[in-house]
């Protein structure tokens, strides 16, 4: 999942000033599943993660880890929980302002080389390219990529988006701009986010996403895209759906989500 997220994890734009009040005296349960239907088969992975806040003067110092247990993949091999595993199968800790954006990440250097180890050991078709997009990522890229899934979880400048719909632009696997229509809609304790689009590669691009108004973290949020790409006459097409859950942790068994991606 990292490496197929490689290119718009490192394209992703960093969310502007916003709430962010997340609880500092109990862990968080994030879940994160993927399926993928390339129409010749389905390929389920899921992750649960334990995410955990502490305040510090410049803003919070949080510890994101996967949960060994959860990791689940419904291919042959190993090869996705050994990329978690070099990504936060120890606990990663993330610097975050006060805002809730990233600030840093401790041992990145270390970090960035497990995950590139990673990449050697499972990546077979395209790990050349792979690891080019690796190596060329600037010091602020790594820490984007290594906390992507935290930052998945602070929804802050979402959580003050008013209401209404607007037309915008997102990064494209394939480096265009993909337009979007994007609708807000905000009740007393949450902001929902609809965001569709096509263009390019992208046949269809369908996100919903529901930010705590209270506390600036994500509470739940879907993707799906449908990419179609033609090379030499021949039309490949491909379905990707994201999945994101966040709750209050208060076991370490694994989640629904997680044990059923």
């Amino acid at each position: 999942m990292r490496i197929a997220l490689l290119a718009l994890a490192l394209a992703a734009p960093v969310p502007a000033a916003a709430r962010f009040a997340p609880a500092t005296d109990a862990p968080y349960r994030l879940t994160v599943a993927t399926t993928r239907d390339d129409g010749r088969s389905v390929r389920h992975f899921a992750t649960d993660y334990a995410v955990a806040f502490a305040r510090t003067p410049d803003g919070y110092r949080a510890t994101i880890h996967a949960l060994p247990d959860s990791v689940n993949d419904s291919g042959k091999g190993d090869g996705f929980a050994r990329l978690q595993r070099a990504a936060s199968g120890r606990p990663l800790a993330v610097r975050l302002d006060r805002a809730g954006r990233l600030l840093g990440v401790e041992e990145a250097a270390a970090r960035w080389a497990d995950l590139r180890a990673a990449i050697v050991a499972v990546a077979a078709e395209g790990r050349d390219a792979i690891l080019a997009a690796h190596d060329r990522a600037t010091p602020a890229e790594r820490d984007r990529l290594l906390a992507a899934d935290l930052l998945a979880l602070c929804g802050g400048a979402d959580a003050e988006r008013p209401e209404g719909n607007r037309m915008t632009l997102l990064p494209a696997s394939d480096g265009a701009a993909l337009p979007v229509r994007e609708t807000v809609r905000r009740t007393r304790d949450a902001v929902t986010i609809l965001t569709e689009g096509s263009g390019g590669s992208v046949a269809a691009l369908s996100r919903r996403r529901v930010v705590d108004r209270r506390t600036g973290l994500l509470r739940e949020a879907g993707e799906t895209r449908r990419t179609v790409v033609v090379h030499d006459g021949v039309t490949a097409s491909a379905t990707v759906t994201h999945r994101w859950q966040v709750e209050a942790m208060v076991s370490s068994y694994p989640s629904s989500i997680a044990r059923k991606p």
